[in-house]
């Protein structure tokens, strides 16, 4: 198929337009596509663990434990055996859900979130599915610290350019209601996050489940509230 293009119609815009391929409206379209199978491929490997552990697994086993990782509840094996795969799965349709009309840095941390969640829920799974197989049902809370503090970690690469939003964020009052305090929380809370998550995941894999556990929390209360105050002390300082 042969175009004409006389040069009264033939504008320098018009010219782009006739010479250049269509531009992508949703270029972060693709991304979104790849952390949500991505993240469905990882839940998928928490239903073949679960498929491949069915026999196992005893038939009532442990679904929570207490802060020392001893277990206080126990579900029928379907239920544990199906829980996290489940909640990952669904964590990342919805995480996926709804994202054509929202900024592309907000696209992208939605699509993070998700891969980083469904990694978190089957990284637990693989540790509820050891506490289940072994004696006196015990929940390694070394383990669950450390994949808390990897989470978290994730989780402060992915916000500190992330525009104003209501989805993700630290969305208070006051950083949704000027740009500037939502850039500067972010972007301090991006470190918190990161020294947090860091800082627990090396506790994790230094000290005793039960110091870690403790430790850890701690530095990951800590990184979250200090963005709050700080974001509140910058509107102040605002005003």
């Amino acid at each position: 198929m042969v175009t004409f293009l006389s040069f009264e119609t033939c504008l320098p815009g018009d010219l782009l337009r006739a010479v250049s391929p269509p531009i992508r409206r949703h270029d972060e379209e693709p991304n979104m596509n790849k952390t949500l199978r991505l993240s469905l491929a990882i839940s998928a490997l928490g239903f073949a663990v679960s498929a491949a552990s069915w026999s196992s697994v005893p038939a009532s086993m442990p679904v929570h434990w207490n802060a020392a990782g001893q277990p206080d509840g126990f579900a029928p094996r379907a239920l544990g055996l199906l829980l996290m795969p489940v909640i990952a799965t669904g964590v990342a349709g919805l995480l996926h859900l709804g994202h054509a009309k929202l900024p592309k840095k907000v696209v992208t941390a939605l699509g993070g979130t998700a891969v980083l969640s469904a990694g978190f829920f089957i990284g637990l799974h693989g540790a509820m599915i050891r506490a289940a197989l072994t004696p006196g049902h015990m929940l390694s809370m070394g383990a669950v610290t450390g994949l808390l503090g990897l989470l978290f970690a994730g989780l402060g690469y992915l916000m500190r350019d992330v525009e104003p939003n209501g989805l993700v964020g630290i969305r208070l009052p006051w950083t949704l209601s000027d740009e500037v305090v939502w850039k500067l929380t972010h972007r301090f809370a991006a470190r918190t996050f990161a020294i947090g998550g860091v800082a627990s995941f090396v506790a994790a894999i230094t000290l005793p489940g039960r110091v870690a556990f403790g430790i850890g929390m701690l530095n990951l209360i800590v990184g979250t509230v200090a963005p709050m105050i700080y974001s509140y002390v910058v509107s102040r300082m605002r005003r």
